[in-house]
């Protein structure tokens, strides 16, 4: 098998290509699809089916004698140590396979959250943006309060209708300035303001 066969079944590398060439020899009775399928899923499987098949590759094709199935008593040493190093490398895939697709899963679900949130913010500024124009057209505006802080919010119609430049911090003293005298007292009242009565 030349090297751009091999490169089109999938293999990279010279070690990749000489696996996959000798196990195109012993698959050479099976279809070539079906060989090309089994050497990428030999090669590459992991752990399981992957460290199986490179045994027997190695075992079958490496250990003297080759391409034979006799008891090689004499290479066990070199046989041991290639399976533990495959059961290793293939670990190592796999786990590496196991972190790649929890990162993909991660980023993509980061990506989901991140388009949600760009969609929540767009509708929250053109909720924000109606809220002005319907106060501007109906000259109402509106405010809020902090309870725990007791500071006051206002919208840009209110800091409009009171007069005060938007760079002002709203107070309740300010409020009772723009407040006719007469009716001082009476908002004090139902507001229960401890502010200072309005001169």
């Amino acid at each position: 098998m030349e090297l751009r066969d091999c490169r089109a079944l999938g293999f990279s590398g010279a070690v990749d290509c000489a696996v996959a060439s000798f196990a195109s020899g012993v698959c050479s009775g099976i279809a070539a699809s079906v060989c090309g399928d089994a050497q990428r899923v030999g090669w590459r499987g992991g752990a399981g089916t992957g460290t199986i098949l490179s045994a027997e590759v190695f075992y079958y094709g490496f250990l003297p004698p080759v391409f034979s199935l006799v008891a090689k008593t004499g290479q066990m040493p070199r046989f041991a140590v290639f399976a533990a190093s495959a059961v290793l490398v293939g670990s190592l895939s796999a786990a590496q396979r196991r972190v790649a697709e929890k990162l993909r899963r991660a980023h993509d679900e980061l990506d989901r959250t991140v388009h949600e949130l760009k969609n929540t913010n767009e509708a929250l500024g053109k909720s924000e943006a109606y809220l002005a124009e319907a106060q501007t057209l109906s000259h109402t505006g509106s405010f809020g309060l902090d309870v725990a802080t007791g500071e006051l919010v206002w919208s840009d119609e209110t800091f409009r209708i009171f007069e005060y430049d938007r760079a002002v911090q709203p107070t309740v003293p300010l409020v009772l300035e723009r407040i006719h005298p007469e009716d001082v007292a009476r908002v004090q009242l139902s507001a229960g303001s401890e502010a200072p009565p309005h001169e």
